[in-house]
């Protein structure tokens, strides 16, 4: 579990305070529209999308 969380939260590269900053400005923008697309999905179109991930990611 660990690795996976390493993997999940650490980047692999050093990422400069520039880089950091902007993300961390941009990251609520980024949810507003991540949650305005996922209200727009229905049960169809989540089956589709399933159906398009490789299996390993389907788990």
């Amino acid at each position: 579990m660990n690795a996976r969380i390493d993997a999940q939260y650490h980047v692999g590269r050093d990422v400069s305070i520039a880089q950091r900053k902007e993300l961390y400005e941009k990251a609520p923008a980024f949810m507003v529209q991540a949650k305005n697309v996922l209200r727009t999905l229905s049960a169809k179109d989540i089956g589709r999308i399933r159906m398009l991930l490789p299996r390993t990611a389907r788990r």
